[in-house]
């Protein structure tokens, strides 16, 4: 169908015109690329434009260049050397600076309304953001003038409504041909905190942006950073699509590879990192994150090495309009790592979980650990580690919960000694508040299959239960109420404090009830002795406060039980520079013998009367010299009844002070053998050879159990006072023996003295004098209603010069000596016997009343010889013969002078008769 005349003139018409019209501007294009460059010369405009930015920011624009303009086909601005200054306090240093600068857009693009940029590029730029240390930024100021220009912009009424320029340019038409930085820097310096961090050598490269479309994204720079020095070689390359219409952000194919340089933390090595994955990000619906993989090493220093460490997020959801991110699954798994003397073969942990970062919020419903051969230090054996546990972490609230923690260990955490748990496992409940810097393990379980001691010491089943609180920020730490447990061997509770702000110290009590220790040592290995008493170590208990460090404990408020005993007090030690042990104890009752090795007899047998050691005499014993050098001593006992070494005391007390090597005993005092003694002693081990004073006193002593006991039969009975006050010197007994030098006071009362029988000795020897049969030895003794003496030591021979005895019998004085070390006896006495009425019916006494009779006593003090001396008796004897023949004489002449006297009479009366007749 053909168009009428006139349409067709019309047409054609409007094909002229069109045609002038593309000619005009055609022309009109060229003579404004040609002439526009001529005619504006933006340097013209340097003034209005760094004044322009001084009104706007306050600072100073530099433009040192000169500045260039392109118009057709594109509309571009180059600009050759700017900067802006810093603020004030922050230095001469230029905020920002850039080398050179060039943007392009597309003209005829920009007239039908797109925004078609060129490839936009900055050279040499520079950015200098700091923060001072009282907080102030370095682009504070500027942030405070824009704020307030803002404020002015909305009260000044606008030539032209923004609605009428909305939808003049559309972000879907946006597109740019790329981004080049190169050669570009940007620096933090946060004074406040002391962090500084450096991003040199910046090069980044972009290919076609547009909204919506993926733009290709390559990068390079070296990040270094301070305090510890690290430095940082970064590759980073990624697809980036942003539809800032659609709220859609997507990164894809990212690859970052870095190298990390740190002496103070790798030494000489690198540490290659490498990072690659991808995500969506939607503004009104979830978006997706991975998978992403995090890939560490390998590299290795002197102390530290990991061959591989590897960080996976398989697939999560990304709600950022509820801010919510959920992680399907996580794993980060390693091989061959060794860091400062630990190490592990291999690493596996897996969880998964809601991340809510608008609450601050984390919540993994399971949180499991596993490590092959894991050695927590160099001397410890590998071990296979499994933890398990869900995790809640709170970050407004700065708090890390694991309410179902489990850790088991399957071998022996041990040194290389052997000593160690063997399948260790932990549970608890733990609450972590890093804001106030305190954790707690509450319901914590610690039980293991057996505690193994070392050379075959084992202990089954030990375990510890407890509530741990921690204070971090003091490193205060506390268990309680804490439950001890070894099987069936032994039980505990108590509870501890620990702390380690100002030196490691701790304090608490334990008190551990009635247990059985005989089966405890016998796991521990310990052969106990036997002893006399096989009931001994039948039950034992311990109650006790305690408070140390590291190089002391004290033990107060200490009670023990053992076997029906009790003792209570306090007891310290300390073992700084020297060892230093202090104790104050009271105990109830205490047989010391039950648990001494048993005898093979009860009472030793009497020493021989040879003058040889006994069989068996283990001889002079070393005094321990060296262990009195090596520590302090400070101790104070008593014991209500005691019995030791066969003896029964009561009310023991000793208080022993240990000093550089001087040992003083001051009191040791007890009542025993019905008596008391009191005891001063002295010990000093400082001079290459000790020196030892001694000054022991017994009163009321009864000396029949004390003879019996040390002398194994009864030589001498009675009951008095012995006082010695002696001095010596020596590295043993032997030597204590044969230097000693004292005085001994000997004051008996009521006593018998065995196996010398003086009466009978007398009877004896008067009987020979007599020539009539003296009969048997006799086997009595001598009693004594007092006995005294002084007795001077000079070594192993004890001097008596002063010897006095007193029995209603006789009366007995004389002077001797006793060689200690041969147990022999010499003295010299002179007996005289009393006219008592015992004394006068025994004819063979009744004869020697009176009369002194030297005796001598010699021999070992266990069977001595008693010899009156003959001679004295036989004289004794012909003196009373004498008197007798002379007192039958004067009877004689006393009779015939009687009888003379009776005849005179008589013949006197008869011649008087006479005389009278």
């Amino acid at each position: 169908m053909e168009r009428p005349a006139s349409t067709r003139c019309l047409m054609n018409r409007w094909i002229k015109i069109s045609g002038i019209a593309l000619a005009v501007l055609i022309v009109l294009a060229l003579v404004l690329t040609l002439a526009l460059p001529r005619l504006l010369d933006p340097n013209a405009y340097r003034d209005d434009l760094t004044r322009l930015v001084s009104e706007q920011t306050g600072r100073t624009l530099t433009l040192e260049g000169d500045l260039g303009v392109s118009v057709f086909p594109w509309l571009g601005l180059e600009v050759n050397g700017a900067s802006l200054a810093n603020a004030p306090g922050f230095g001469e240093e230029p905020m920002l600076a850039v080398r050179h600068a060039a943007a392009r857009i597309r003209l005829l693009p920009l007239l039908a309304g797109r925004l078609e940029f060129g490839t936009i590029a900055l050279d040499g730029l520079q950015l200098s953001l700091a923060r001072a240390a009282d907080g102030r930024s370095n682009w504070q100021d500027i942030q405070e003038r824009l704020a307030r220009s803002e404020e002015t912009s909305e009260t000044t009424p606008e030539a032209e409504s923004p609605s009428q320029t909305d939808g003049r340019f559309s972000l879907s038409e946006f597109n740019i041909t790329g981004v080049r930085v190169q050669e570009g820097r940007l620096l933090w310096d946060d004074r406040q905190n002391g962090t500084r961090y450096a991003l040199t050598d910046w090069d980044l490269k972009t290919g076609q942006v547009r909204f919506g479309g993926k733009v290709p994204v390559t990068s390079s720079f070296n990040l270094s950073v301070g305090a510890p020095d690290l430095d940082a070689e970064v590759d980073f390359e990624a697809g980036v699509q942003v539809a800032p219409e659609a709220g859609r952000y997507v990164v894809e194919d990212l690859m970052l590879e870095t190298r990390l340089r740190s002496p103070e933390l790798f030494g000489e090595a690198v540490l290659p990192v490498a990072l690659s994955g991808a995500g969506v990000w939607q503004q009104d619906a979830p978006g997706t994150l991975g998978p992403i993989r995090l890939e560490v090493g390998p590299y290795k220093t002197a102390g530290q090495q990991i061959d591989k460490l590897v960080l996976t997020v398989d697939e999560g959801v990304v709600d950022v309009a509820r801010s919510i991110a959920r992680l399907a699954q996580v794993k980060l798994s390693g091989e061959n790592i060794r860091w400062a003397g630990s190490a592990l073969d291999s690493l596996d942990l897996q969880t998964g979980g809601e991340v809510n970062w608008g609450s601050g919020r984390v919540e993994l419903a399971s949180v499991r650990l596993q490590a092959k051969a894991l050695r927590p230090t160099a001397d410890m054996a590998p071990v296979a580690l499994d933890a398990r546990t869900p995790v809640s972490v709170d970050w407004k609230r700065q708090r890390l919960e694991a309410p179902d923690l489990g850790v088991t260990l399957d071998g022996k955490l041990a040194v290389a000694g052997g000593q160690g748990l063997l399948d260790p496992s932990l549970s608890g409940k733990l609450d972590y508040d890093w804001g106030a810097g305190r954790a707690r393990l509450n319901d914590m379980r610690l039980l293991a299959e057996s505690l193994d001691l070392g050379d075959g010491r084992v202990l089954a089943r030990p375990e510890i239960t407890t509530d741990v609180a921690g204070a971090l920020s003091d490193q205060r730490w506390s268990l309680k109420p804490l439950n001890l447990r070894v099987g069936d061997l032994f039980r505990a509770q108590g509870n501890i404090d620990i702390t380690a702000a100002r030196g490691f110290g701790y304090q608490g009590r334990i008190d551990a009830p009635p247990f059985a220790p005989r089966p405890l040592f016998t796991a521990l290995k310990i052969e106990l002795p036997p002893t006399t008493a096989s009931d001994t170590l039948r039950t034992l208990a311990v109650n006790t406060a305690f408070k140390g460090t590291a190089e002391r404990v004290a033990l107060d408020d200490l009670r023990v039980d053992l076997d029906g005993g009790r003792m209570q007090g306090s007891a310290a030690i300390a073992w700084d520079e020297r060892m230093q042990v202090k104790t104050d104890l009271t105990v109830d009752r205490l047989n010391v013998d039950r648990y001494l090795p048993p005898t093979s007899g009860s009472a030793p047998e009497p020493k021989p009367a040879t003058g040889t050691a006994p069989a068996g005499d283990p001889g002079p014993q070393p005094i321990p010299v060296a262990l009195l050098r090596q520590f302090d001593l400070d101790t104070r006992l008593r014991v209500g009844a005691l019995t030791l070494s066969r003896i029964a005391m009561q009310n023991a007390e000793i208080r022993a002070v240990l000093k550089d090597g001087r040992l003083v005993v001051d009191p040791l005092q007890a009542g025993l053998f019905g008596g008391q003694m009191t005891t001063t002693m002295q010990i000093d081990a400082a001079p290459e050879v000790p020196t030892v004073t001694i000054k022991p006193v017994f009163k009321g002593i009864q000396l029949a159990p004390l003879m019996q006991r040390f002398a194994g039969e009864a030589y001498l009975t009675g009951t008095g006072t012995l006082d010695l006050n002696a001095a010596t010197r020596g590295a043993d007994t032997g030597q204590w023996l044969r230097n000693l030098d004292g005085l001994l006071s000997v004051d008996l009362r009521d006593g018998r003295i065995e196996r010398i029988d003086i009466l009978n000795q007398l009877r004896r020897g008067y009987a020979q004098v007599r020539s009539l049969d003296p009969g048997p030895a006799p086997e009595g003794g001598t009693e004594f209603t007092e006995l005294k003496g002084k007795v001077s030591m000079k070594g192993p021979i004890w001097r008596n010069e002063a010897l006095s005895l007193t029995s209603p019998l006789l009366r007995m004085d004389g002077k001797g000596q006793i060689d200690v070390d041969r147990q022999q006896l010499d003295f010299d006495v002179l007996a005289t016997l009393l006219g008592t009425g015992m004394i006068r019916g025994d004819r063979w006494l009744e004869d020697l009343i009176d009369k002194p009779i030297p005796i001598a006593i010699k021999g070992p003090w266990a069977r001595p010889s008693v010899r009156p001396d003959v001679k004295a008796l036989a004289e004794a004897k012909a003196r009373e013969r004498l008197e007798q023949e002379k007192q039958k004489i004067q009877e004689k002449l006393k009779d015939r002078e009687d009888e003379l006297r009776e005849k005179a009479a008589e013949k006197i009366q008869e011649g008087l008769g006479k005389f009278l007749r």
